[in-house]
């Protein structure tokens, strides 16, 4: 039930390293062999295909935006959506992310209502029917291009949005007893909204969580520091 997320992530994601997901790549656009869309001159590649078949369902369900990033502000909630390809094309997987509204994200920025990105929201996940992490293939076939991206539409339309308000239920609900493991990142990002819902009792549970499973070489931040005073290591 639990989404790792951390600094390190985010930056790793920005580098292209991976962020510790096996098939992760860049946000930078995927390199693609020139291939011609029925018999004209224009190249067409993923990124044509996502804008012609998936981009229009996803702002069907009410996202605003364009190319690998959209997003959606729904009750005290930023939902994010990315479109995420392998470094040298192929694959690509559709990221999830729910961010509350009522405290910082995972850089300890304000959000943004306008320039949010899945990769800043405090608990993210990957579409799917099955938990699993789902990826579309393809190759530099325009039909395959196509068929990726319209089956990466059909689940967005049928899984997306369910996902996203479970995750925010998820948010809204979870106690220090119901969530079992969890990342220092999530369990954070848990106390902070508790403390902003005004319940302060589990605030400080989750802070002390998110201290007690970290690393030893895990510093709090500073937004979370003053739940954890007086609580012992």
């Amino acid at each position: 039930m639990d989404l790792p997320v951390s600094v390190f992530d985010w930056i790793n994601r920005l580098l292209g390293t991976g962020g510790g997901h096996e098939f992760d790549g860049p946000s930078t656009p995927v390199k693609q062999l020139p291939r011609k869309d029925d018999g004209s001159k224009r190249v067409y590649s993923i990124e044509n295909a996502w804008r012609d078949h998936l981009a229009p369902v996803i702002r069907e369900c009410g996202f605003k935006g364009s190319g690998r990033n959209f997003r959606l502000l729904k009750d005290g909630f930023a939902l994010a959506v990315n479109l995420q390809g392998l470094r040298y094309g192929g694959k690509f997987t559709v990221n999830l992310g729910v961010q509350p509204l009522a405290i910082p994200n995972v850089i300890g920025g304000e959000v943004d209502p306008r320039g949010f990105k899945e990769i800043e929201c405090a608990f993210r996940e990957r579409l799917s029917a099955d938990a699993l992490d789902t990826w579309w293939s393809y190759t530099d076939d325009i039909a395959s291009l196509r068929n990726a991206a319209t089956g990466a539409a059909t689940l967005f339309r049928k899984c997306a949005m369910s996902q996203l308000e479970n995750r925010m239920a998820f948010a809204l609900s979870v106690t220090p007893e119901d969530i079992g493991r969890g990342s220092p990142g999530t369990l954070t990002s848990l106390a902070l909204f508790r403390e902003a819902q005004g319940d302060l009792f589990q605030a400080k549970a989750f802070a002390q969580m998110a201290r007690e499973t970290a690393t030893p070489h895990w510093v709090a931040p500073t937004s979370l520091r003053h739940l954890l005073d007086g609580q012992s290591s």
